[in-house]
């Protein structure tokens, strides 16, 4: 048996093993923002759930504060979620007009 036969699938093996564990840690990152993302979203939707249970109508001041508590993290997150993909876009942008 050749020795480049054996460095070569040494080399190969490598390469698959780092090329999981990389994608395995991407998922896992986009996973936990997710996640995060839909905690916010949900805690905000629950302290709007509780005003509008409590008995308070829209334009009392308790579901007005929800609401408006609601659409501040909403728009938090989406202000998040484009700066998370401006690199990303910057990057494919490069690579077309290369």
């Amino acid at each position: 048996m050749e020795w480049t036969a054996l460095a070569a699938t040494v080399v190969g093996a490598v390469i698959g093993v780092g090329s999981t564990l990389v994608t395995d840690r991407v998922s896992w990152r986009r996973d936990t923002r997710e996640r995060d993302r839909e905690t916010l979203r949900t805690g905000r939707l629950l302290l709007y759930r509780d005003a509008v249970v409590a008995g308070h109508l829209r334009d009392d001041p308790e579901c007005t504060q929800a609401r408006r508590t609601f659409r501040e993290a909403r728009q938090k997150l989406m202000t998040a979620m484009r700066s998370s993909l401006a690199p990303a876009e910057a990057t494919r942008t490069r690579a077309v007009q290369e």
